[in-house]
């Protein structure tokens, strides 16, 4: 996942490394490319001002700055989220090799000729120039004027602007057409550290990312920003899980005669296990629950909501299921193994199967890997949830009248080629204890993500409306 989305701002999720091969690649474009870094406080700025809003969504690249942007991130995506402060990247381009220019634009005097004798020291390759404008909310035209004249007679590769959040990244984004550099870095306290007027605070108390801590520890003029940003954030956050908590009506079948009868006879449909990733996900917004949207009861949660339905594992569903000869195709699409493919070719074998293994990615980038569907084929998607469920609302768009059936992990136990759940496990219904023994850590986390989201939903269970209904 190079990128995420963050209230509609595209974050980088690239790694340090990855980043910083990105950006000595497009060293060639001669367009200003900007680079701001995305925390709590700029958030919650932007929600109220319209031009920082512009800059921050203008940006070359929107870097994960703050704890409680990543934090937040890693709930909603279940995935690694690479958080690089302003600080990490700095250090990373101060130290090209090749002979560089760089500009510090910001701070006061005295600090600005610590940072030219320390970088001086530190990279012979370099050459620096700095100014201090004057500590203003808006430069006067002439300043203005000033300051582009000096970036400009000095022609740097990289101009680093320290002048806190939004001035800096206001003035770069107003200014980009006029000033001659390749990188604009918007980099506030980065500063103060380099300069030695802060310092940085252990590498411990960084890897937690509880930086704005030390910061307000050693800088009292922050906590007024701190204690109005970050409540505001917070609220921010919850009012988007509220927004995205929505009416859920659940259509469940239980019963594999009916099962069959609607897969071979209704037009068109999406069918997938309702289990508690599925209604974490319903809840959560990130499916939406369309009509032709259909359950079959996988996990034992559904009887938290209706103790009447029976459970199906999906296993035992696709070992079940039966298909007519109407279908021109089976499309298979997804993570598959050889086993896999003989137990389908073999189940099916009257029909013809057509297999598409799938890389790693995100559903928009899979689907570009889905060319052609042919009328009256079932595609049968074996991903995650919920990276199947989307990619099949995705395929419902792009292609008429097909149907689908997200099998997820039951087709690996299915084939054999993932060791079955002891059968005491299973009629407790707990097989996804079973499943935790692979990929732990990834099945924790997203199991405890489930939990949380479904949980905070049944204590706001007005609001949810959840209903669970069995399909007669």
């Amino acid at each position: 996942m190079k990128s995420v989305n963050f209230f509609n701002y595209k974050l980088s999720n690239l790694d340090i490394d990855n980043l910083f091969q990105k950006i000595i690649l497009d060293e060639e474009d001669k367009n200003t490319k900007i680079i701001n870094c995305m925390n709590p406080h700029s958030f919650v700025i932007s929600k109220n001002d319209k031009n920082f809003k512009e800059a921050l969504k203008d940006s070359y690249l929107n870097l994960i700055d703050g704890v409680g942007v990543s934090l937040y991130l890693t709930l909603k995506n279940m995935t690694k989220i690479n958080r690089i402060t302003g600080y990490d990247l700095f250090e990373k381009v101060i130290f090209i090799k090749k002979p560089t220019k760089y500009f510090f634009l910001g701070s006061t005097e005295k600090n600005l000729i610590k940072i030219k004798q320390r970088l001086g020291k530190e990279n012979k390759n370099c050459l620096i120039e700095t100014y201090s404008p004057p500590f203003v909310d808006k430069f006067s035209d002439d300043e203005n004027e000033k300051i582009i004249s000096k970036i400009n007679s000095f022609k740097p590769d990289y101009l680093f602007i320290g002048m806190t959040a939004p001035k800096q990244e206001k003035w770069s984004f107003e200014n980009k057409d006029k000033i001659n550099v390749k990188f604009v870095l918007n980099i506030g306290a980065v500063f103060d550290y380099y300069a030695g007027y802060f310092p940085r605070p252990h590498k411990i108390i960084r890897s937690f990312g509880l930086e704005w801590i030390f910061r307000l520890l050693k800088n009292p003029r922050l906590w007024r920003r701190t204690l109005i940003s970050l409540p505001l954030y917070v609220k921010y956050i919850f009012k988007e899980i509220f927004k995205s908590i929505r009416n859920v009506d659940v259509k469940i079948i239980d019963d594999i005669e009916i099962l069959n009868k609607k897969i071979n006879n209704d037009d068109i449909f999406i069918f997938s296990a309702f289990n508690l990733a599925m209604t974490s996900n319903l809840l959560g917004g990130n499916i939406k629950n369309e009509n032709d949207f259909y359950f079959w009861s996988d996990g034992i949660f559904c009887k938290f909501f209706n103790r009447k339905i029976k459970k199906i594992a999906g296993n035992k569903f696709l070992n079940m299921l039966k298909l007519n000869e109407k279908f021109e195709q089976i499309h298979v699409i997804g993570n598959l193994q050889t086993q896999d493919r003989i137990f389908l070719s073999q189940k099916f074998k009257e029909l013809y199967i057509n297999f598409t293994p799938l890389p790693f990615g995100e559903p928009e980038d899979l689907l570009k890997n889905i060319t052609s569907i042919e009328k009256n084929s079932l595609i049968l998607l074996t991903l995650p949830t919920p990276k199947q469920e989307l990619l099949a609302q995705m395929i419902r768009s792009k292609f008429d009248c097909v149907k689908i059936i997200c099998i997820g992990g039951g087709l690996a136990i299915a084939s054999g080629h993932e060791k079955k759940c002891p059968t005491i496990l299973e009629k407790m219904g707990v097989e996804f204890i079973w499943r935790l023994r692979s990929e732990t850590k990834r099945r924790t986390l997203r199991i405890s993500k489930d939990i949380i989201i479904v949980i905070f939903s049944l204590i706001t269970f007005r609001l949810t409306k959840l209903k669970i209904s069995r399909y007669e």
